[in-house]
């Protein structure tokens, strides 16, 4: 299957084309987004969604559900789960 990105070289396991980043899983939603949630919770539990991810213009753009309208770009998908790993100062 091609993509319209780059093969993330930051992805340390795969699972039916799911990324998973520690206890972070990217589930794709299209070619080049995803939902990340918690897979230390219930799966279709609220507090499960931590954020979202697009591969944009050559980074992966990141917002964190406790700041909706916040959107910042990384390099990689490591960078990103540790950006949505971290406490928020909402």
């Amino acid at each position: 299957m091609t993509t319209t990105h780059p093969e993330p070289t930051s992805v340390r396991r795969r699972s039916r084309n799911r990324h998973h980043v520690g206890h972070l899983e990217f589930q794709p939603l299209s070619a080049h987004e995803w939902r990340i949630v918690d897979s230390r919770q219930t799966p279709d539990s609220v507090e499960a969604l931590v954020g979202f991810v697009a591969w944009h213009n050559g980074a992966f753009d990141a917002t964190r559900m406790t700041h909706p309208l916040e959107s910042v770009p990384f390099a990689s998908l490591e960078a990103v789960a540790a950006f949505v790993a971290r406490p928020s100062s909402a």
